[in-house]
């Protein structure tokens, strides 16, 4: 069985104010549940998702409203069962003692009872690493999610350099740019935003925003909204006068050079850390050409390293429930953090739909819900069931511009999340 607890309600502090609720992005992603105080089982033998939901309190809905009902909970998400929280102890209980299988959860610290973690049959080591390698590859629903998180935040960076010639500090610039997510309905920012100007965009996460724009010749503005909480994550510079200088617009050029000749290179199959490495080839060159960079050719500056010093967050990272999204596999290669290659995935010869045909043929089990989880990639002795009949598989979908998509397909008449 796996058990993920929900984020809980909290307050602050010595304080009666609640602190602004976060659902938990892994139960979220097994669950697609936004609310709070909640709960969630997965018998994989019986193939069962289970919604534990915390009782209506009378006394508190005049107050703050209240969450979804059972008929209401179980209508609106993709589960087996929903049940109010005070059936969770005994339902596990019960699944303990008649069951000889493990408790899989995320952290010692989110087993039901606390010490239970102690136990032989609680296992906190691969749930984790399972459901990280699903929640690298996004489904088409997921896509959507992001890209209209996309277009608000667009919206915003653009609304920002409509007015940036009326604004006086940094704290405007944050002001119109949550005004706009807001009016969206997109509230919540996937981080703080950064309204760096002159110095304070050479710290990389700025986040004060409090100081003039007077005299100061540049801005980073580095924003991006969450959208049902898939975030976005946007990065522009920008000449608070509406022009670059003649230094400032060969350091822009450059950096759209790196940007556009390695969105070209990136395809099915293509290793991203070779993408990276090319960014920092075309940053050595540009900054040899302008003379930022000398006494020593371009091969020997890499090797140095010297470049990491213009180029110290690397080229990109996942984007999804987190602005740096999690992933089974590190960014920059198709080896596994330990460095083993079990499938041999590091074959640059493969497209995508091969490694995933490979997958197939070695006989890895997908999961139950709306994802597919291989459990060879962090959670062999995690036995999971082939799909069930209900559920048909994931398939990979051409793309009439020669890429692939990912599609599964909703179970029943639930809404998919």
């Amino acid at each position: 069985m796996i058990y993920l607890p929900g984020s809980p309600s909290k307050l602050y502090e010595d304080s009666d104010q609640p602190r602004p609720f976060r659902q938990r992005r892994y139960f979220y992603y097994l669950s697609g549940v936004d609310e709070a105080d909640c709960h969630l089982t997965y018998d994989i033998d019986r193939d069962s998702l289970t919604l534990y939901i915390p009782p209506i309190n009378p006394a508190k809905v005049i107050w703050s409203g209240r969450g979804s009902t059972i008929p209401e909970a179980f209508d609106r998400y993709d589960v087996d069962k929903v049940r109010e929280t005070s059936s969770l102890h005994e339902d596990v209980d019960k699944w303990m003692s008649s069951n000889p299988g493990h408790m899989y959860i995320l952290h010692p610290s989110q087993a039901l009872v606390p010490g239970d973690d102690k136990s032989k049959r609680v296992n906190y080591t691969k749930l984790q690493a399972t459901v990280d390698s699903c929640r690298v590859v996004k489904d088409d629903h997921e896509i959507k999610l992001i890209k209209r998180a996309n277009e608000i935040s667009g919206k915003a960076h653009r609304e920002v350099l409509e007015k940036i010639a009326d604004l006086k500090n940094e704290a405007q610039v944050e002001a119109i740019f949550l005004d706009v997510c807001v009016g969206e309905d997109a509230k919540n920012q996937a981080y703080e935003v950064i309204a760096a100007s002159g110095e304070n965009s050479a710290t990389l996460h700025y986040v004060k925003n409090d100081e003039p724009l007077a005299d100061r010749q540049l801005m980073v503005l580095d924003a991006g909204c969450e959208w049902q909480n898939y975030a976005s994550d946007v990065t522009r510079t920008f000449p608070l006068d509406g022009k670059f200088s003649k230094e400032a617009k060969a350091i822009y050029d450059l950096v759209a050079k790196m940007q556009e000749e390695c969105i070209g290179m990136l395809k099915p199959g293509f290793r991203f850390l070779d993408a990276h490495m090319a960014a920092h080839e075309i940053a050595v060159r540009g900054l040899l050409e302008l003379g930022i960079l000398h006494n020593g050719t371009a091969a020997e500056i890499l090797a140095a390293g010297t470049s990491r010093a213009f180029f110290p967050h690397g080229l990109g990272h996942h984007l999804g429930l987190e602005v740096h999204d999690v992933s089974g596999v590190p960014v920059n290669s198709f080896v596994y953090s330990d460095g083993s290659d079990p499938l041999n995935l590091n074959e640059q010869s493969l497209t995508e739909a091969q490694k995933y045909e490979k997958l197939e043929k070695s006989g890895k089990n997908t999961f139950r819900f709306r994802l597919f989880i291989i459990a060879e990639l962090g959670c062999s002795s995690l036995h999971l069931p082939p799909a069930a009949e209900r559920l048909p598989p994931w398939e990979l979908q051409a793309e009439d511009d020669g890429g692939i998509s990912y599609v599964s397909h909703s179970p029943r008449g639930h809404q998919s999340h």
